[in-house]
């Protein structure tokens, strides 16, 4: 994926600097009012130098373009939500680039030939093509500056992703792990524990009490029951005493 990245952002950079090259003949046409003869004079004698330059230059031209475009379809490939949205729109923008400089700007600069253009009024048949290239070239440099300024998002947003992801990893590390008393609650915590401790002894001790006291009432309550049934029993001999000795007197 690095890899890629890499190979989309050095040949857009070399695409897109190939284009800034040729706002040395483009300034005098697009930005520069009134449009003279002079003016497209010199425009047309710059792209007519292009037009005699060697096949290999092209070629690197060629070479750099697909580099770009495979680049851009293996990251679309890989079916990631990132890739589909910033990589699909590159890929869009440098395709437009690309129809753009190899139907129009191409074949504009090849009618353009070094022997037509001297001095004097400027070829009227000539005039909208020289034009229509300074045109497409700024086209095709805002769509190559669009490529860099997606992977820059791409390269953002992935960025947010992480820092978010890791956010949340620490964040639910942190909620998994006790939390620690603060130093100026250790006394506060320490007084609490302390009071619920007194607390929990008298509790002891009152538990305590009150089972003394129902041990001791269970075992006297045999002892009373027994001291009055012996009571009793002595009353009622001494009454059959008195009976049987008026009976015998």
């Amino acid at each position: 994926m690095g890899v890629r990245v890499a190979v989309i952002i050095c040949t857009t950079s070399f695409l897109l600097g190939a284009f800034f090259t040729h706002w040395i003949a483009d300034s005098v046409t697009l930005w520069q009012s009134p449009l003279t003869d002079a003016h497209l004079h010199a425009a047309a004698a710059y792209y007519s130098i292009l037009s005699t330059m060697p096949r290999w230059m092209v070629s690197v031209f060629i070479v750099t373009a697909t580099a770009t475009g495979a680049s851009l379809l293996l990251n679309v490939y890989d079916g990631r939500a990132g890739n589909i949205m910033f990589d699909g729109a590159s890929l869009f923008l440098s395709s437009c680039a690309l129809v753009v400089w190899g139907y129009s700007v191409i074949p504009n600069i090849a009618r353009l030939s070094p022997r037509i253009f001297e001095s004097g009024p400027f070829p009227s048949e000539f005039r909208q093509p020289t034009l229509e290239v300074a045109s497409k070239n700024l086209v095709c440099s805002v769509a190559l500056t669009g490529v860099l300024l997606l992977q820059a998002g791409r390269q953002w947003a992935e960025a947010k992703d992480g820092s978010h992801s890791k956010r949340e990893t620490d964040t639910s590390a942190v909620a998994d792990e006790p939390a620690a008393p603060h130093d100026l609650d250790t006394p506060r915590l320490e007084v609490a524990r302390g009071r619920r401790r007194s607390h929990h002894d008298h509790l002891e001790l009152d538990l305590d009490d009150d089972s003394t006291s129902t041990s001791s009432t269970r075992s006297a309550s045999p002892r009373k029951k027994d001291g009055s049934y012996r009571k009793r029993r002595s009353i009622a001999g001494q009454t059959r005493r008195r009976s049987v000795g008026e009976a015998a007197g």
